[in-house]
């Protein structure tokens, strides 16, 4: 049994659909209530995991645990640091706790190749670079990276951290749109203006939520040694050319609505995948035309 926490989010959806193809049996956890087609392979709980004690019988008969959930988002969680670093701790040390008290082997953990580094020493990051989150959202993800690697040397546990660059893709549209990609999309469908923090320079690794649950699986199901692995696309593209390409897709003129640049946004970040490549054979295989084109034709029916 797979435990997947998140169950609600972008991530957690798509996962328990990939195992679900696979026929792998998932229990899927959220604090919000599944609103969702339940799946045939899956279970569904709703639970505050900050307070979760190992006994709790979402625990039985787990071998891995997908740690996908967190309380915020980078620009919220400098909104109430304290709060940030409470709730994501809190609730990643209790879910470690569980797997060392109840004998659960893997546990991957959802990290953040975007905030970890902060300011790049080179281009792409690599792993072994140094890191110095800008954000207390990119200073919650590393700790909790520590405490894994401390649980997976002290009791054996094997932890994988995969430092997930900029996801996006079918999904990503349902409730509030998350990302740039689907918050412009559905600003454009709406005719609104698209807000772009600073000029529009500022690069990041985009790259399709399809590739990333395959790596995801890969992690799960492999035996993939512990420790930190990058995930992206491998390169990087502008905000300014992700507007271009939608309005090529869209055939829609995007009006952008410029705001001061925020401190907490590296201005240029993207990720060497090499190791995970290496140790997997896992490339990422849908392009950003095509993948832009699959979350418009999803905007346009969801309109």
């Amino acid at each position: 049994m797979k435990l997947v926490t998140g169950a609600t989010g972008f991530l957690g959806p798509a996962l328990a659909s990939a195992f679900e193809a696979r026929s792998i049996p998932t229990r899927c956890v959220s604090r919000q209530r599944h609103a969702g087609a339940e799946l045939a392979h899956a279970e569904y709980a709703s639970l505050d995991l900050r307070s979760v004690e190992p006994e709790n019988r979402i625990f039985d008969s787990v071998d891995t645990i997908v740690h996908l959930a967190s309380t915020t988002i980078p620009s919220t969680s400098m909104d109430d640091m304290i709060f940030d670093a409470r709730s994501n701790l809190e609730m990643a040390l209790r879910l470690l706790e569980a797997a060392r008290i109840r004998g659960i082997r893997s546990f991957i953990f959802a990290s953040s190749g975007g905030t970890v580094y902060g300011d790049p020493v080179r281009l792409p990051v690599r792993e072994t670079d140094p890191t110095d989150p800008r954000s207390a959202y990119g200073i919650s993800k590393l700790a909790t990276e520590k405490y894994i690697g401390l649980y997976s040397r002290l009791y054996g546990l094997r932890g994988i951290s995969l430092r997930i660059s900029n996801p996006y893709g079918p999904g990503q549209l349902a409730g509030t749109p998350i990302g740039l990609v689907a918050k412009l999309l559905r600003d454009v469908r709406a005719g609104k203006p698209v807000t772009i923090w600073g000029d529009g320079s500022i690069v990041r690794d985009f790259f399709h939520v399809d590739d990333l649950m395959r790596a995801v699986l890969l992690a799960v199901t492999g035996d993939l040694a512990p420790g930190v692995y990058n995930v992206g696309a491998g390169h990087g593209t502008s905000i300014n050319e992700i507007v271009a390409l939608a309005e090529r897709i869209t055939g829609k003129p995007v009006a952008l609505e410029y705001q001061p640049a925020r401190n907490i946004d590296v201005p240029k970040i993207w990720l060497d995948t090499g190791k995970f490549r290496a140790a997997t054979g896992w490339r990422p295989e849908i392009g950003l035309e095509q993948g832009i084109e699959e979350l418009w034709k999803e905007a346009l029916e969801r309109h």
